[in-house]
């Protein structure tokens, strides 16, 4: 329904390395490096693009699921969203609100 909140999950890195900058500087961050800005992408497929110039050696599905996922964080996300961090470094579940891009 148009109006309510959605909640996002997100991971700073694989093993929790980004942690602390997200939680020190109040970002919500996606890994992807290799990827880069998205600000110029408009929806799915041109995420999907983007992801599999960066990316080449994976396969079409991982792509795939990559680009799902930085759609989500890209283009999904809204103002006053819920975002929700499980730091795996101190097992704790940081929460937290979109307030813009």
């Amino acid at each position: 329904m148009k109006g309510e909140r959605k909640l996002f999950l997100t991971r700073a890195g694989r093993v929790g390395e980004d942690e602390s900058y997200a939680l020190e500087n109040n970002r919500a961050i996606v890994g992807f490096r290799q990827v880069g800005s998205l600000k110029g992408a408009k929806n799915h497929d041109e995420i999907k693009n983007i992801a599999k110039e960066a990316y080449p050696e994976e396969k079409p599905r991982a792509v795939g699921n990559y680009a799902g996922q930085l759609w989500a964080f890209a283009l999904s996300m809204q103002q006053d969203d819920i975002v929700v961090l499980p730091q795996k470094l101190t097992s704790q579940i940081a929460v937290g609100t979109v307030s813009g891009p």
